[in-house]
């Protein structure tokens, strides 16, 4: 499982892949993992060759269908998670953009074995 700390984010925070309204029921993995691609190639100069191919094809969230989120404000004690499942459509976006959102580790987060 995953864990990610998603307390209240800043002002301004720009929208990243696989945000959407979790009322529409509209995700898209393919779509998402797309957009992840696509961001890589224009931010970090991803390249075409296996790794791309690896990751427009490689299903994150059947790797991994789970996350837990922080939900506490930073210094609360104890923390609040809650737990993200693919199997529930109404977390499907939310874990989407965990997943493929580019999220970078923390002392306070763990994603992906960081």
């Amino acid at each position: 499982m995953t864990a990610l700390d998603t307390s209240p984010a800043p002002p301004g925070r720009a929208p990243g892949p696989g945000d959407s309204d979790p009322l529409s029921g509209a995700v898209d993995p393919a779509a998402t993992r797309r957009a992840m691609v696509a961001e890589l190639e224009a931010r970090n100069g991803l390249r075409p060759g296996p790794v791309r191919d690896a990751l427009l094809a490689l299903p994150r969230e059947v790797l991994m269908p789970q996350a837990y989120v922080r939900r506490s404000a930073p210094g609360e004690d104890p923390p609040r998670w809650d737990l993200l499942d693919w199997s529930a459509p109404q977390d499907r976006p939310e874990l989407l953009g965990l997943l493929y959102g580019g999220a970078v580790c923390s002392s306070s987060t763990t994603v992906n074995g960081c």
